[in-house]
């Protein structure tokens, strides 16, 4: 009962490596084909101890039999190293796979955050370049300083504001030949008055 037991589920065994993907099918065959050769052999075996041949049925059990699921056993235990083998080396190589692939994000996050960086330096030099002209020029302007040009030109918003501050200067300049220009005619209507009355 015992053996039939152990027969059973070594017979559950090799069925369930039947249904894995193994290399060698070959292998599996040979221990199937030992497997039906023991089952045989121990229900010669059994036939014999029923049969009152316990001296035989020891002989059988002690050579062929005990052979036979020794290598069964054997055969058995290389399948399933080679098995844990190609899994150990499928766990490595899908871990290479993933360290790759970390290092592949971690180097495309460093060369996108490296542009991010690059694109606003020159945002900001865009910006801040023009904004310092106009804020000087804004600035000697207000000191009475109308000789500035800004040289800034686009169709921006600081394109714009530089346009603006441009004409502000052009109209000032104007307002204040304008107010030399009265200011030297009325001086020499007053200096000509003045000369006439002495």
């Amino acid at each position: 009962d015992e053996m039939n037991n152990y027969l059973t589920a070594m017979g559950t065994d090799i069925q369930t490596l039947a249904g894995l993907p193994l290399q060698s099918q070959d292998e599996l065959t040979t221990i199937q084909s030992m497997y039906d050769t023991l089952t045989s052999e121990t229900k010669q075996m059994t036939a014999m101890y029923n049969a009152g041949q316990v001296e035989s049925g020891l002989q059988l059990a002690n050579g062929t039999v005990e052979q036979n699921a020794v290598a069964i056993r054997e055969a058995l235990k290389t399948i399933i190293q080679r098995a844990q083998l190609r899994a150990k080396d499928k766990h490595d190589t899908t871990m290479q796979l993933v360290k790759r692939q970390q290092v592949m994000m971690l180097a495309l996050a460093g060369f996108i955050l490296a542009v991010t960086v690059v694109l606003c330096a020159i945002l900001i030099r865009n910006i801040k370049d023009p904004l310092s002209e106009m804020e000087n020029a804004a600035k000697k302007l207000a000191e009475g300083d109308l000789s500035q040009e800004i040289h800034y030109r686009s169709k921006d918003e600081l394109g714009s504001l530089a346009e603006s501050l441009r004409n502000t200067i052009t109209a000032l300049r104007l307002y204040i030949h304008e107010i030399d220009t009265a200011m030297g005619a009325i001086g020499g209507a007053l200096l000509g008055m003045l000369v006439s009355s002495k």
